[in-house]
């Protein structure tokens, strides 16, 4: 073979070999793959909270604004039992009433507080049916990865997936047979964890197998605890972020949290509006944390958590969303570990 052949032989070999390379990306693994799944859908779910909560602002403040207007003219005719109807009502408008409650309103105040009674049961269903078409989606997601898998052969990734549907479709289920939403000034337990009686779960993949083994003992000791016990009492709608061994808690409706303790240590946090200052003083001190392997457990509390190990809106931070439902606060205790 000349030398001129031989050189557009080796060309070619080459060109069909760096063809083939191109054409071979890598395949995520199906770790990855199940992570990418639950992060999209906690967006869209977390967005969709947001958007719930400025919705229930708007119809709180047009209530309290009809509050205002009544405080107002009852004012300007003398009228004591109207002005003092509507102070009272104006401090209960981040609670149902009690039935005596109801019973004593005055007739427009009764008719005020049902349109706004009304308004908040809207605002709940739609977000509750907003919650199952995500959820649906999501699974209609993994059904068609746990196929696709199946299909090549790879029966372990197969398994994963299917584990991850069955997370994922018990808080379907636990939504869909909840009753219906409270009708007064309360939101729906189910915005901020996911079910009312959601298992705390790191998007699907707590109750996902994996391959690789917990930390040593012997490697914690060295670098720091691995995780840390977090105590407070709720009476509303809480965020609680942990990042680069820093922790600091976001107010987002109702009353703020107090009785706050970190490993049993009382924390007195200073407020700046609605966001504490970041609580460092951890004892033990923490081992450097993966945002990756942050994995969150409810040890207390009478409503759900819904737990996103890494917050792409709070800049990777792990996100706790907390809503206490019921009257009156509740205390809760969880643990962050990794």
């Amino acid at each position: 073979m000349s030398l001129s052949l031989r050189v557009l032989a080796i060309g070619g070999i080459l060109y069909m070999t760096c063809a083939a390379l191109s054409a071979e990306e890598p395949t995520p693994s199906v770790a990855a793959q199940l992570q990418a799944q639950s992060d999209r859908n906690a967006a869209a779910r977390v967005a969709a909270l947001d958007d719930y909560i400025k919705r229930i602002g708007m119809v709180k403040a047009w209530y309290v604004g009809q509050i205002d207007t009544m405080l107002k003219d009852s004012t300007s005719r003398g009228d004591l039992e109207g002005v003092l109807a509507a102070k009272n009502e104006k401090e209960r408008t981040d609670r149902p009433l009690t039935p005596e409650e109801r019973r004593g309103l005055p007739a427009a105040f009764s008719a005020l507080r049902a349109r706004y009674d009304q308004a908040i049961a809207q605002l709940a269903a739609n977000q509750k049916t907003a919650e199952v078409a995500s959820l649906r989606q999501y699974l209609g997601a993994l059904e068609i990865l746990q196929k696709n898998l199946t299909q090549k052969g790879d029966l372990d990734g197969g398994l994963m997936v299917k584990n991850a549907r069955t997370v994922v479709a018990e808080q379907l289920a636990s939504i869909e047979t909840a009753g219906s939403p409270p009708a007064s000034g309360t939101m729906p337990e189910s915005l901020a964890a996911g079910s009312p009686a959601a298992t705390p779960v790191t998007g699907v993949l707590a109750s996902v197998p994996s391959k690789a083994g917990p930390s040593s003992g012997r490697e914690s000791n060295l670098l720091g605890a691995r995780k840390f016990l977090v105590k407070m009492r709720i009476d509303g709608i809480d965020r609680i972020l942990f990042r680069d061994g820093k922790l600091w808690v976001e107010h987002m409706g109702f009353n703020k949290p107090d009785s706050f303790s970190v490993n049993g240590a009382p924390w007195e946090p200073v407020w700046n509006g609605d966001t504490t200052e970041p609580f460092v003083d951890f004892h033990p001190s923490l081992a450097p944390a993966n945002p990756a392997n942050v994995t969150f457990s409810k040890v207390a509390g009478r409503s759900g958590a819904k737990f996103i190990s890494q917050d792409s809106a709070k800049k990777g931070a792990a996100t706790i969303f907390i809503h206490d439902q019921p009257n009156g606060a509740g205390i809760y205790e969880f643990e962050l570990s990794w």
